[in-house]
């Protein structure tokens, strides 16, 4: 179980990451949503706990050409299941507005429509490759908190970490901390409490990755997808729909 909200409070609501490639944020923004509907059900109504949405950037000489918003807000009624305003987390990608987040466009235009509609909405913001600076992060709390998230801690680790360090010190198998995070994240600790269970995941990695192999997140995700695995019955509907949403093509590890 991961620790993003603290006392089983559903505050604070939004977050920016502060990662270096779509997958950590793919996991991050998971785990985010997960612990936020199991605090705070009612405040979901979409297909999925949250969608991804790309915002380009818009040069202020060509404001009145600026469609963000109306693209968002097409974008969060088509991930609604009712005929209702969308509830729910939107991922935003914001590293087209890296160095033009103080421009009239985003400060003021863009972050008042967000915080209008925050009653619906909930914000995770990203900028992949590029962090931003404190003055840029503090556009971002201009009109709402946003905590910046650079790190997830989960608690008892302890079960995950005799594994990883078996697998790596007796075959070879190892697994950098964003696979670990990605395998912590998806896979529950009731499953490592077995020796039964641990032995099967191990003949499952040796396997699937083979011994002397340095396992990146990706390949960690093809083995979560795999119906032939033994985790793969361990992972729920709606965490191997996140899964399966995990663009391998946009990662830079």
């Amino acid at each position: 179980m991961a620790t993003v909200f603290k006392n089983n409070k559903f505050f604070p609501q939004n977050f920016y990451l502060n990662c270096n490639n779509n997958l950590e944020i793919d996991i991050y923004a998971g785990t985010i949503c997960s612990e936020a509907v199991q605090l705070s059900p009612g405040s979901f109504n979409g297909e999925m706990p949250y969608f991804k949405f790309y915002l380009r950037y818009c040069p202020p000489y060509e404001h009145e050409k600026y469609s963000g918003l109306r693209r968002l807000q097409e974008a969060a009624r088509s991930n609604t299941r009712f005929k209702d305003e969308y509830r729910g987390y939107i991922l935003i990608d914001i590293s087209e507005w890296k160095g033009h987040l103080t421009e009239e466009l985003f400060a003021d235009v863009t972050m008042s429509f967000l915080n209008d509609m925050s009653g619906y909405w909930k914000y995770i913001f990203a900028s992949p490759g590029c962090e931003l600076s404190e003055d840029e992060l503090s556009v971002l709390q201009r009109f709402f908190r946003v905590k910046e998230l650079d790190h997830i801690s989960f608690s008892n680790p302890d079960l995950y970490k005799t594994f990883f360090d078996s697998i790596d010190n007796n075959h070879g198998i190892h697994l950098s901390s964003l696979t670990q995070n990605l395998f912590r994240r998806f896979i529950p600790q009731k499953v490592m409490r077995t020796k039964e269970s641990v032995i099967a995941i191990e003949n499952d990695f040796k396997s699937f990755f083979g011994p002397q192999t340095n396992v990146r997140a990706e390949m960690m995700a093809d083995y979560l997808k795999n119906p032939d695995g033994f985790c793969f019955g361990f992972i729920s509907e709606q965490d191997m729909k996140i899964i399966l949403r995990i663009n391998k093509e946009e990662i830079t590890l």
